[in-house]
């Protein structure tokens, strides 16, 4: 019997995007068909590049280095009374010697990154990968030790805000001096941090951006597709003559299996016409746009099918397998 329709297997797939311009930082292990779960990383995006995070983070250091020689800061520093402020100058440098700090593990890291990518050819000596791999483990130490430190030297910032409001003009004059070095430390802090970009979908990666490109917002850094499959799409060509009814049986006929002939259920049938995707419409070698009838059907359990495989669906009373 002629088939009533030709079908598409769905084929679902999740871009993923980046919410941030910034450097791409594509996880070590991602490859083509390398298979993902919902949830998992398979990039990070790097909103301010190491070498602007340096320049920025100079600047910081001596403006804060500033703030402590002044003289007038200085000798209000050695009151009992603005303690508080010399533990909050002590706390920030110690954040923008952490933020140095990573601005450095970023490099190493990238460094040993481009390392593996040789690692079964004889460009690189042995001896170079190690000492790389090397000074990334000992940044990775001084970054943890640092951020102890940094934890360690917060201040209690509400009571430091509190003194603020109570002390002379100058002692006030210096706090805000500090809160707007903190505000714009928090910043460079926030810009330093990578952005994990995660799948949407358990699948298999399809398409991905390289490491180290410039990423704007917007733009999609991997194409997830879905392994399993939940329905049969097909549509009807106009002038639509089909007598089907929702929960019927079809014969669906694999074009990758013609020997195999399975049985499946007509889930929904669209009440109104849609434009036809250009999938179908080139398996109608159609060229030119299209409004047709939708088909749903579920997914038979005899044979296994690919996502986005054709096969051929025959609706009406011959349709069940013996």
């Amino acid at each position: 019997m002629t088939p009533s329709l030709i079908a598409v297997v769905e084929q679902r797939t999740a871009d993923v995007r980046s919410p941030i311009d910034g450097q791409l930082l594509a996880a070590p292990s991602l490859r083509p068909l390398q298979q993902v779960e919902a949830g998992e990383v398979i990039a990070w995006i790097q909103p301010l590049s190491v070498a602007l995070a340096e320049a920025e983070i100079a600047t910081l250091r001596r403006e804060l280095e500033a703030l402590s020689v002044h003289p007038t800061s200085t000798m209000d520093l050695r009151r009992v009374q603005l303690e508080s402020v010399r533990l909050q100058l002590e706390w920030m440098q110690a954040r923008v010697d952490l933020a140095d700090l990573k601005a450095q593990l970023e490099t190493a890291r990238d460094t040993v990154q481009r390392f593996d990518a040789f690692e079964d050819s004889d460009v690189l000596d042995v001896r170079t990968v190690e000492l790389a791999r090397a000074k990334l483990a000992g940044l990775e130490s001084r970054v943890e030790a640092q951020a102890s430190t940094v934890d360690r030297l917060s201040p209690d910032l509400p009571r430091i805000q509190s003194e603020g409001s109570e002390n002379l003009p100058v002692d006030a004059a210096l706090h805000a001096s500090l809160a707007v070095q903190s505000a714009r430390l928090h910043a460079l802090e926030l810009r330093l941090s990578p952005q994990s970009l995660t799948a949407a979908i358990d699948g298999v990666v399809l398409t991905y951006r390289a490491s180290g490109e410039q990423i704007l917002g917007g733009d999609i850094v991997a194409t997830i597709g879905a392994i399993s499959v939940s329905r049969i799409i097909g549509f009807e060509r106009q002038p639509g003559t089909l007598d089907a009814a929702v929960g019927d049986l079809v014969k669906v006929t694999s074009r990758r299996l013609p020997g195999e002939n399975m049985t499946a259920t007509l889930l929904e049938v669209s009440p109104a016409l849609e434009p036809v995707p250009a999938e179908i419409l080139a398996l109608w070698r159609s060229t030119l746009p299209e409004s047709g009838r939708r088909y749903q059907f579920s997914i038979p359990t005899e044979v296994p099918l690919l996502p986005a495989e054709q096969v051929e669906i025959t609706l009406g009373s011959s349709a069940a397998v013996n």
